[in-house]
């Protein structure tokens, strides 16, 4: 659809999901594919790849907008940073390359399955702000080099798959194997994002999965809804709207999932 022969509401719509999508990932570290794909998948019509690779582009504004916030509350483990992006970037490419070889109903259902897994990391991260332990532990600011690089080559192959920034894996992976608190797991999973979606950015645009008006459109709300979701995160330890929110997204994730099983992608 054309820039300048879109309607309104066309408009309106992309840039309502951009906003979401990015209000999701700066409050919660979730991003991309996860948001992005069903919403355009099912609200929009988009073409199944062109839903993956389009919201891709606006990871990169949205998490350093958001890593911007974070850091500034001394939020972000740049050690951590440091030793995860390495392999996660050239894994990443490799992931996006395969998706020409994927079926993509199976790349539909994996995107589901990152949806489910946002819900219950998000689950479990509004019971641990419960907790009296409210720091990260010795082992988040001073984890193995080696295993900081393994996760980070593992979740940028499934990452660049999914046209995803990671966050759906690096949050919980930081939490439950490296004793880090939630948000400080959010904002350092937002801080690699940028580093994650970028090969994945190329790969897909060089396949054709990624629409640039539409990602233009979405990237209107996204960077705003990003700076917004950071500055809210800030505040959920007292709302307690993660667990109502991960709810949502489960329910959500369970209808997409359905849909692509009885109708293919």
């Amino acid at each position: 659809m054309g820039f300048l022969v879109a309607p309104v509401w066309w408009w309106s719509g992309a840039t309502g999901l951009g906003l979401l999508q990015g209000l999701v990932g700066g409050a919660f570290g979730i991003g991309g594919s996860s948001i992005g794909t069903p919403l355009l998948r099912l609200l929009l019509g988009t073409p199944p790849l062109v839903a993956l690779g389009t919201p891709l582009p606006l990871t990169v504004p949205t998490a350093a907008a958001g890593t911007v916030i974070y850091h500034r509350h001394g939020m972000v483990n740049w050690r951590a940073v440091r030793w995860t992006v390495p392999l996660a970037t050239p894994a990443a490419a490799a992931g996006a390359v395969c998706t020409r070889w994927a079926p993509v109903d199976l790349v539909m259902l994996l995107v589901a399955t990152a949806m489910l897994l946002s819900a219950a990391q998000l689950w479990r991260s509004a019971a641990a702000l419960t907790c009296s332990a409210v720091r990260g532990g010795g082992t988040w600011h001073g984890a193995p080099v080696w295993l900081l690089v393994a996760m980070g080559a593992g979740v940028g192959f499934v990452s660049g798959l999914l046209a995803n920034a990671g966050g759906f894996l690096l949050v919980p992976l930081y939490v439950w194997m490296l004793g880090a608190r939630v948000r400080q797991a959010a904002a350092t999973s937002l801080a690699c994002a940028p580093f994650i979606a970028l090969p994945g950015l190329v790969v897909h645009g060089m396949l054709g999965h990624i629409d640039p008006i539409l990602a233009l459109q979405m990237g209107i709300g996204s960077v705003v809804g990003s700076l917004l979701g950071a500055r809210l995160s800030l505040r959920f330890e007292r709302w307690r709207l993660r667990q109502p929110f991960a709810v949502l997204l489960l329910a959500f994730g369970l209808y997409f999932a359905v849909r692509v099983a009885g109708r293919g992608a």
